[in-house]
């Protein structure tokens, strides 16, 4: 008791050294914070969606999928025959994985538009066949870029990098599949 007493009653007795600890650690716990927080912003860890038609899954469309992504996701489309009422819009970098293409349909053949459109750079898209119908589709099944000039415009128009298609049929369109 005497010592809280002398601690009250005698600055002069008081050590800083208490304070200086408190004071290093709420400082060093700020450093420590910001330096957390740099790392999350480089080793953000992308997030793996997934497509079932069938149910199951995170979503039962592809498109769904596609406007819930962030840059950067994954979207894994598991066998099935997905039937969009209108064009896949991908306008951000995805990887857009299919079962494979020999179970994993995109049928486009409903509607007159682009089956598929990818208006991003940084995208992959794999595993997929895309059906169309020659009579009632006269779009390309699969569009890459911006616009549909065919000649360049820098200001409207550019060329997707870092775009990679993989294991894709284009089947039953009446223009080639791939615009």
């Amino acid at each position: 008791m005497k010592r809280i007493y002398d601690f009250i009653k005698n600055p002069e007795k008081r050590s800083s050294r208490p304070l200086v600890f408190l004071l290093l650690l709420f400082f060093g716990g700020l450093g420590l914070l910001r330096a957390v927080n740099k790392l999350s912003d480089q080793f953000y860890l992308y997030a793996t969606i997934t497509v079932d038609d069938d149910g199951g899954a995170d979503y039962n469309s592809i498109q769904a999928a596609i406007d819930a992504a962030s840059a950067g996701d994954v979207i894994q489309v598991a066998a099935g025959t997905y039937q969009p009422t209108t064009t896949l819009r991908v306008d951000k970098a995805l990887k857009i994985l299919g079962d494979g293409s020999g179970t994993t349909t995109i049928d486009v053949g409903g509607y007159n538009a682009w089956g598929v459109y990818i208006s991003a750079s940084n995208v992959t898209f794999s595993g997929f066949t895309i059906q169309g119908d020659a009579a009632a589709n006269q779009q390309f099944a699969f569009k890459v870029g911006t616009g549909n000039s065919s000649t360049p415009n820098p200001s409207t128009n550019f060329i997707n990098e870092g775009l990679s298609v993989s294991d894709l049929v284009v089947t039953g369109t009446k223009r080639p599949g791939i615009d």
